[in-house]
């Protein structure tokens, strides 16, 4: 069962929106409000974004390893990810539109051991930022391969043959039902 999320009042946000809005004009011109809107309230609705990941604290590096990796092999897709990070809600929208019930965003916003994760991601992805999005266990990209995966994947860009389809080749491999 695909998990989309009901609209709020527009009095709550002050717009008018709808899921049609998460589209690619949406992923192009990321600084629409009615973008940011729709992707807080689908993150904020959501219950597979919403379930929480225990947190250990003062983990050392190995721990750390090993907490990223189970978090990357017990989900299809997990995105590593802070709230207030526009290229996170712009990859987690994405992904929420293709996948939403495969899905997991993991808030490292109070996580006591962010810095040394973020190290840690920076010495296996080649970069501390986030989101770092894991599909089917392995490292898939950040927030620009993302977007460019789905535009490949929603317009048909011709574009290398390696490059061509390669988020639904992945999202499929890793099990997940595309919306």
């Amino acid at each position: 069962m695909a998990i989309r999320p009901a609209a709020p009042p527009a009095s709550i946000i002050g717009i008018n929106w709808s899921p049609a809005d998460l589209s690619y004009e949406s992923a192009q011109a990321c600084d629409s409000s009615k973008y940011f809107e729709y992707v807080r309230c689908a993150r904020l609705s959501s219950p597979s974004v919403a379930k929480s990941t225990a947190f250990l604290q003062n983990m050392d590096d190995h721990q750390i390893a090993a907490w990223v990796e189970q978090q990357a092999h017990q989900n299809k897709v997990v995105v590593f990810s802070r709230t207030t990070c526009p290229y996170c809600v712009k990859a987690n929208g994405i992904l929420m539109s293709e996948v939403p019930s495969d899905v997991t965003v993991v808030q490292l916003d109070d996580h006591p051991d962010r810095p040394a994760i973020m190290e840690y991601f920076r010495t296996t992805t080649g970069a501390a930022t986030v989101p770092r999005v894991f599909i089917n266990g392995k490292f898939f990209g950040d927030c620009s391969k993302t977007v460019c995966a789905n535009i490949l994947l929603r317009h048909h860009v011709q574009v290398a043959a390696q490059q061509s389809g390669e988020l639904r080749k992945v999202l499929l491999e890793a099990g997940c039902r595309l919306e």
